[in-house]
């Protein structure tokens, strides 16, 4: 856990789960966490399986106040196609807090790759937030402003018909 400098008021920890499903225990874990101060940031949450096909797996732990990470890569399809899309659904939603590299390697895209494409879904406003204004608030340890509802730039028939903002 981290703390930032000593004015911060909250304490943040990095939740990244085994590979998979999200587990059952989850929800009561992350929720204990919160009880405790301990803000959540659930890293990778693309990455399990039964987020990927129904993101309202994930939904009481965001409502319970953690945050979503989602990995830049899987943002730009450098992952499977399952990832890529959970992470737009995640965005549509609102859900996402901040993008992250997974840089264990330089094969590993930045953050700021992802930019462009996050803004093209949810508008300049609210990545402004995800990329710059979250982060720091997470880093500084003071509370995340209010999020901002995601554009929404697609119509009635753009959504049918699969068109992408």
């Amino acid at each position: 856990m981290a703390r930032g400098p000593t004015s911060a008021t909250n304490c943040f920890t990095n939740w990244d789960g085994a590979y998979g499903s999200w587990p059952n225990f989850g929800n009561e874990l992350l929720y204990e966490l919160g009880r405790r101060g301990v803000k959540p940031i659930i890293a990778h949450p693309e990455r399990y399986v039964d987020v990927q096909k129904d993101i309202a797996k994930i939904e009481t732990a965001v409502r319970q106040g953690a945050l979503l990470q989602i990995t830049a890569g899987s943002i730009l399809g450098q992952t499977t196609k399952e990832m890529q899309s959970c992470c737009l659904r995640l965005l549509d939603a609102g859900w996402v807090h901040v993008v992250a590299s997974d840089a264990h390697n330089n094969g590993h895209a930045w953050p700021g790759e992802a930019i462009k494409a996050v803004e093209k879904r949810v508008g300049s406003a609210r990545a402004r937030q995800i990329f710059e204004d979250n982060p720091r608030a997470i880093l500084e340890g003071q509370t995340l402003a209010s999020q901002m509802v995601p554009e929404k730039s697609r119509s009635g028939l753009g959504r049918l018909f699969g068109a992408r903002r």
